[in-house]
């Protein structure tokens, strides 16, 4: 797990903002964020972070993987670098409510089977509404999932766009 912080459960990080040097970048295996590397039983309020994150699978600019967990107002200006699992905020959301989120991103995927979105890699449960995101967003690989939102979505989605471009080779 890598991030600020690595594992972090059953608590709330509420206004934080994080900027990752210029040059420098956050760099993981499995379950790499910015803020955090893997969140279970949490919440998430009003943070923002900028830099660049990568990883291997479970990558996203503030979250790596979450779970049973509550995010709002959250800012994600973002490099995000992985091979699956791969999100602006989150690589993969597990009954999450993410509500009034937003993610600017330049998203590189290179793995098989990714599930790759300029929110959200893989959401799975819960709901998303009132977010965006503005992406470039490249993903190469056998068998992908892609989306400018979300990569591969299970969870209800309202109120929300995404805008930007969107590519996938494989």
């Amino acid at each position: 797990y890598n991030g600020l912080f690595s594992n972090f459960s059953a608590g709330q990080i509420k206004n934080l903002t994080v900027e990752v040097a210029t040059g420098k970048k956050v760099k993981g295996g499995d379950f790499t964020g910015i803020i955090i590397g893997r969140n279970v039983n949490g919440s998430l309020v009003n943070c923002s972070v900028k830099g660049t994150v990568e990883g291997t699978g479970h990558v996203g600019g503030v979250v790596g993987y979450v779970e049973n967990t509550t995010i709002s107002a959250i800012s994600a200006n973002a490099t995000v670098i992985g091979t699956t699992y791969v999100g602006g905020l989150a690589g993969q959301a597990m009954n999450c409510t993410i509500t009034t989120c937003n993610a600017t991103t330049v998203i590189s995927s290179s793995g098989e089977n990714s599930k790759v979105g300029g929110l959200i890699g893989s959401a799975k449960g819960g709901s998303i509404s009132n977010c965006s995101t503005q992406n470039n967003l490249t993903a190469a690989g056998e068998t992908n999932y892609v989306g400018g939102l979300v990569g591969y979505s299970e969870t209800p989605i309202s109120l929300s766009f995404s805008n930007g471009d969107v590519a996938a080779t494989g």
